[in-house]
């Protein structure tokens, strides 16, 4: 599973992941066992590995999500996995709701309503989607050639910048973006032809080999090396020889 820019609450509704290969395991939690845990902001390959049917209901969430819902700047996240029960005080009776006769769609409006009720709404959540909006700004700009420093996009100092964007992104500005730069190319890898210099080029970055460094740095293989395997999903990749089946109902609510 390759670098994506969201964070993943996840609740096991059967047998689930023996494992998480790549990503750093807090208090103790073990992914085949517990119910419900949190995939914080990744920026490397993670090898999710599963021995029998596994079938699990997980919320993506944007990356402020983390410190609006539960208070937990997000860079303390990055290639990380929490036990739920450290961050859901009412985990028993999510539960019950979800292991329930409902609906799956039932169970994603109630599971909605249940998430955003938690929201806390601060002068800083704001800000930090004007941020947000500002990065996707300056990503634009970059494929334009224009001017991306953020200072120009949202009037506060460099160092006032790094604080929010590291507490509700992850990181700083500029990693943001890049990472921005590495989702997009990765799309235009996996549904189109164009060539990898037309894809560097496009998605701002300075030549073919300076595209190649940066994708390497997300995912440890060369672009050619990931259309070659072409996988079904978007940045999953499975070997060949593995047998794996996967129920996940990961609709965006």
């Amino acid at each position: 599973m390759l670098p994506e820019a969201s964070v993943n609450l996840v609740f096991n509704l059967g047998s689930s992941f023996s494992s998480l290969e790549g990503k750093v395991i807090q208090n103790g939690f073990h992914s085949k066992q517990n119910f419900c845990f949190l995939s914080g902001l990744h920026t490397q390959p993670i090898v999710s590995v599963s021995s029998s049917f596994s079938y699990e209901i997980a919320v993506e969430m944007h990356p402020i999500a983390v410190q609006a819902l539960f208070g937990i700047p997000c860079n303390e996240f990055e290639n990380t996995v929490i036990d739920g029960e450290s961050i859901l005080s009412d985990l028993d009776k999510v539960e019950d709701k979800l292991r329930g006769p409902d609906t799956f769609m039932e169970k994603a409006e109630w599971l909605e309503n249940y998430l955003c009720a938690m929201i806390h709404e601060t002068n800083e959540l704001h800000i930090a989607m004007k941020m947000n909006s500002a990065i996707f700004k300056m990503h634009s700009n970059l494929l334009s050639g224009l001017n991306v420093d953020m200072q120009d996009h949202t009037g506060y100092s460099r160092m006032h910048n790094h604080r929010l964007s590291t507490q509700w992104l992850g990181m700083s500005p500029m990693k943001y973006l890049q990472l921005q730069q590495f989702i997009k190319s990765l799309d235009d890898l996996h549904f189109t032809q164009r060539l990898s210099a037309d894809i560097a080029s496009s998605n701002g970055f300075y030549d073919q080999a300076h595209f190649n460094r940066i994708f390497r740095k997300y995912t440890d293989m060369t672009p050619k090396q990931y259309r070659d395997k072409k996988p079904e999903l978007v940045g999953q990749l499975y070997a060949a020889d593995e047998t794996l089946e996967i129920s996940l109902d990961q609709r965006q609510l």
